[in-house]
């Protein structure tokens, strides 16, 4: 029997139970939570994993609690499975956990079009990338109201550049050097308190120029990854599920539904059975991802 104990139960914290109980077989589900719920056993106080002493630890709560929740965890535990939910922590921090292996869920490196698109860089010298996310903050929960939702408080981790860090977290996964040109951030709407609602990067690695243009406002939602080269164009669509590539004489299109459960899927068997070990984001990642981001916040 796999004991698992879930650290939070809003809207992730819902999703890892979900695909976990429907998933995997001979699991125990713990919820650490103030809610009452009826479906997975809860506590309300976290010393109480010390008594269900667990295999697998899931952080999904607020960012800002990330910290300390981490730190209890390394200090009460060894040899732990532990995956926090992105970003890791609200902002960087220069740690070393070691007692246990800690995993951050940038699930969309299992996506399949994301590992198709790194099968392809890794052979082939390319002119530009460009990352386009758009996102509208209203539609982000249905069960709560997003000015209810920690992403639009500073003070609690919100904000588009660490909400939306998975893209970050590509570029890194990528690339290993990478150099920013400009930076461009800040608040437009006001569907925000105090946190940005956009963000617009130029950076470089080698001779690849790369930029990423995310926001929280736009109705006009996708997440794109347009891609050119000297033997080819790439264009990926990963709102439609389209992975198109585009040489002068030769094309070929993959049209495959691949949903958010998918990909949180594959990092729980990634982490659980030691599936495809090689695309799970380890502790160096999501702190690499937290250094450029207050990079780009200082520039």
């Amino acid at each position: 029997m796999i004991k698992i104990v879930i650290i939070g139960y809003g809207a992730a914290g819902r999703r890892h139970a979900k695909i976990l109980e429907k998933n995997f077989k001979n699991i125990e589900i713990y919820i650490f939570t103030k809610q009452n719920i009826k479906k997975f056993k809860s506590f309300n106080n976290l010393s109480y994993i010390k008594v269900i002493n667990p295999d697998y630890i899931i952080i999904a709560s607020e960012t800002y609690n990330h910290l300390n929740q981490l730190k209890y965890l390394e200090k009460n535990f060894t040899n732990k499975k532990i995956l926090v939910e992105k970003p890791l922590f609200h902002k960087f921090y220069n740690l070393n956990f070691k007692k246990n292996n800690i995993f951050i869920n940038y699930n969309l490196r299992f996506h399949p079009y994301i590992k198709k698109l790194k099968e392809i860089l890794l052979k082939e010298k390319i002119y530009d990338i460009k990352f386009i996310t758009n996102s509208y903050l209203p539609n982000w929960r249905k069960n709560i109201s997003y000015k209810k939702n920690y992403t639009v408080l500073k003070s609690k981790g919100g904000g588009v550049i660490l909400d939306l860090s998975h893209e970050l977290d590509i570029i890194n996964n990528f690339f290993k050097k990478i150099s920013i040109v400009n930076v461009l951030f800040g608040k437009k709407s006001d569907l925000t308190k105090d946190t940005e609602d956009f963000l617009r990067l130029t950076a470089r690695s080698n001779k690849t120029n790369i930029s990423l243009d995310i926001n929280y406002y736009s109705r006009n939602e996708i997440r794109v990854i347009l891609i050119d080269s000297k033997n080819f164009s790439i264009y990926v669509d990963l709102k439609r599920n389209i992975f198109r590539l585009n040489r002068d004489k030769k094309s070929f299109e993959l049209r495959k539904k691949y949903t958010q459960d998918f990909t949180f899927l594959k990092t729980h068997e990634a982490i659980i059975n030691g599936k495809d070990k090689s695309s799970l984001s380890k502790l160096n990642d999501g702190l690499k991802v937290l250094k450029m981001i207050q990079n780009i916040k200082k520039i």
